[in-house]
């Protein structure tokens, strides 16, 4: 897309910047807020903000060389960090307010800045989407077995964040695939498949405690994250060409309309 902006540049701008007053009104003295997550969940959500906290701004600098055209995609991305970081404070807030310890950026975090930057604004997109699709997954799970007002109400707000950078990804990722040819499409597909499988298969042996503890089977969590990933996969780089054209055609012709994917 260099050289280029983005028909749905302008829309996304819109959107990051009303969503910033539409997160959720928390109110930590709730009745029952005091109520602490039992540990597997202290667990993973010490991870989750872990990894919001290393969103890094490199992608913001990466993307004003290559699509400088596109100020309006520039500037979703510098407000998707910053979203990111407003996650990883809201996490972060929860577990201090449940005594629970919280921690800085894991060192695995920090060794893979420079690889993940050497492979460009699309690849560290991809690996956005990826994780977006897997932690919506996980944070479902959580509340359906907890009626903790803090906890209900933190999940809900990185849920709701969560599937709006799923669309945004994947509505600007499907641009970025579409001149690719037969092959090169192919063998995207096959390198998005590998990266999710290696990424959910991390996140169960990590957290097999936590699925212990909701009742979740690894297998159900897996299938439910496979099925998500195989229709966004789908609507991002399509078999069939004349579906790829309807989706470019549709953001070209309606850049204002709400977007259609739901996860």
């Amino acid at each position: 897309m260099q050289g280029r902006e983005w028909t749905r540049s302008r829309y996304w701008l819109c959107h990051f910047l009303h969503s910033r007053h539409e997160r959720a009104a928390i109110d930590w003295n709730a009745a029952g807020a005091g109520m602490a997550p039992r540990p597997a969940v202290r667990r993973w959500l010490a991870d989750f903000a872990c990894r919001a906290q290393a969103a890094d701004r490199w992608i913001v600098a990466a993307a004003t060389q290559r699509y400088g055209a596109d100020p309006a995609f520039i500037q979703c991305l510098r407000l998707l960090v910053k979203e990111e970081r407003h996650l990883a404070e809201l996490t972060q807030r929860l577990l201090s307010h449940c005594h629970c310890p919280t921690r800085g950026v894991a060192r695995v975090e920090q060794m893979s800045r420079p690889v993940r930057s050497a492979l460009g604004v699309r690849f560290e997109v991809s690996i956005m989407l990826l994780g977006a699709l897997i932690d919506i997954a996980v944070c479902r799970t959580i509340r359906q077995s907890t009626s903790e007002p803090l906890l209900v109400a933190v999940l809900g707000q990185i849920v709701r964040d969560r599937e709006a950078h799923v669309a945004f990804a994947s509505e600007w990722l499907t641009l970025e695939f579409a001149d690719f040819n037969f092959v090169r499409r192919n063998l995207r597909r096959a390198r998005l498949r590998a990266m999710f499988t290696a990424m959910m298969a991390h996140t169960v042996a990590s957290h097999s405690p936590l699925l212990d503890s909701l009742g979740c089977s690894r297998l159900a969590l897996a299938r439910a994250c496979w099925s998500t990933f195989q229709g966004v996969l789908e609507r991002m780089v399509p078999y069939r060409r004349d579906v790829l054209l309807a989706t470019l055609l549709e953001q070209k012709e309606r850049p204002y309309a709400e977007t259609r994917l739901r996860v």
